[in-house]
């Protein structure tokens, strides 16, 4: 994860062929933690971290609410983009369950 979004190729990275919520494309991933279906907590933890590493700058009273939503933000762009995938680009609770 890159704060600024400029990273170096590790290598042992690539692309999922279909659909696997359990896939690992890192073969030191022996207990899948970065899973394609754990990317999410991950991402947090490392928000979590980046927070603890700066709280002398601002203090963790200021990045803990911020924190506190990022389930909640991640959801609501994750289904936005999946709806527009599917061509719902109107957000309707009857479709949430899709």
């Amino acid at each position: 994860m890159s704060i600024v979004g400029v990273t170096i190729d590790y290598g042992p990275f690539g692309f999922m062929d279909k659909y696997n919520p359990y896939f690992v494309c890192n073969a030191s991933d022996d207990g899948g933690r970065y899973s394609y279906k754990k990317q999410p907590e991950i991402c947090k933890w490392n928000c979590q971290k980046l927070a603890e590493a700066i709280q002398d700058a601002v203090p963790l009273s200021k990045t803990e609410p911020v924190l506190n939503l990022f389930d909640e933000e991640f959801d609501r762009h994750y289904n936005m983009k999946m709806r527009k995938k599917v061509f719902l680009f109107m957000h309707n609770h009857r479709f949430e369950y899709l």
